[in-house]
């Protein structure tokens, strides 16, 4: 199986730039346009619903860049964004299905509730009547002064930062919000269905256990008809891993996990490659639990917030 690391943010050097001044003037301070602009991807929707814009937002004058207006210049909004950033550490949120409660972002700087994150920092710009909006990879600000700014808010690890990226001058139009996201596991009832801002290779896993557990209880299963129909009991990878049998019936293995996961009290899809599974829309972890040669592993991947479907 394929070991991967999906990421909405990425960072390739630390220094952040100093604004000249935090204020918001009728245009940036002339540069010599340099690099290429980053480039505008397709936006991943957050979790539930489609978001809506902020009132600074739906106030903005109609806009014509290019990006050919878009270099490297004077980051006038610097001051407020990281003031936006910084007030996610530590605040609250509490699942509106579960009733869990979650930081924001932890006080390493860790981001916890990803939606929750970019909703906290576009309003309280939006209170001091800047629009943000979030692309999939930066959030892009503007006051309808004729120009916006692009900053990464989000490391390639899921940490909260700030860097200022490039000023565009006529201004882009705004990013267009994503669509609701669609419903990918049918049987899962409890939650509405949901997408990730980023996805991070694991670290640890809340539900390894109920995970492992449901592929035990199937190899028990198995193993207890006269006639095993999912694994070959004769062919094991690896002297000392009990769960490591060969899968013979590939269809009835991925239905027989789903079936026992869910019965353990998560959401549980497979997406042909591995299991996704999650209690909340605030993550979900992604298990890889067959081997390329057909034979039985288990292997926590990664983690993504907010939950991948």
């Amino acid at each position: 199986m394929r070991l991967f690391l999906r990421s909405s943010a990425v960072c390739t050097f630390l220094i952040l730039l100093p604004a000249c001044g935090d204020k918001s003037p009728t245009t940036p301070t002339a540069v010599t346009p340099t690099p290429t602009p980053t480039a505008q991807p397709s936006a991943t929707p957050p979790p539930a619903t489609s978001p809506t814009l902020t009132q600074a937002c739906r106030s903005l004058p109609a806009t014509t860049g290019s990006p050919i207006g878009c270099s490297r210049g004077t980051a006038n909004f610097l001051g407020r964004v990281r003031a936006a950033v910084d007030a996610t550490y530590g605040a609250p949120y509490r699942d509106p299905t579960t009733g869990q409660s979650f930081e924001i972002v932890q006080g390493d700087g860790r981001i916890n509730v990803a939606s929750a994150y970019l909703k906290s920092v576009a309003d309280a710009l939006d209170r001091q009547g800047i629009c943000s909006v979030f692309d999939g990879e930066e959030i892009w600000v503007s006051d309808g002064g004729g120009y916006n700014e692009h900053y990464d808010i989000i490391t390639h690890d899921g940490f909260s930062w700030v860097n200022y990226a490039v000023t565009c001058s006529p201004a882009l139009p705004m990013p267009r919000l994503p669509p609701t996201p669609p419903v990918r596991d049918p049987e899962c009832r409890s939650l509405p269905a949901s997408a990730p801002t980023f996805c991070t290779r694991a670290s640890g896993s809340a539900y390894d256990f109920l995970v492992w557990d449901a592929q035990d209880k199937l190899i028990a299963e198995d193993r207890a008809r006269p006639t095993p129909q999912i694994f070959n009991f004769s062919q094991r990878f690896g002297a000392g891993a009990d769960y490591g049998y060969m899968i013979v019936n590939l269809d009835l293995y991925i239905q027989g996990i789903l079936t026992k996961i869910r019965a353990n009290g998560l959401c549980a899809m497979y997406d042909g490659d591995e299991f996704l599974v999650k209690r909340n829309n605030v993550f979900s972890e992604h298990m890889d639990m067959i081997r390329a040669d057909g034979f039985a592993i288990r292997n926590h991947i990664s983690t993504c917030r907010d939950a991948a479907f």
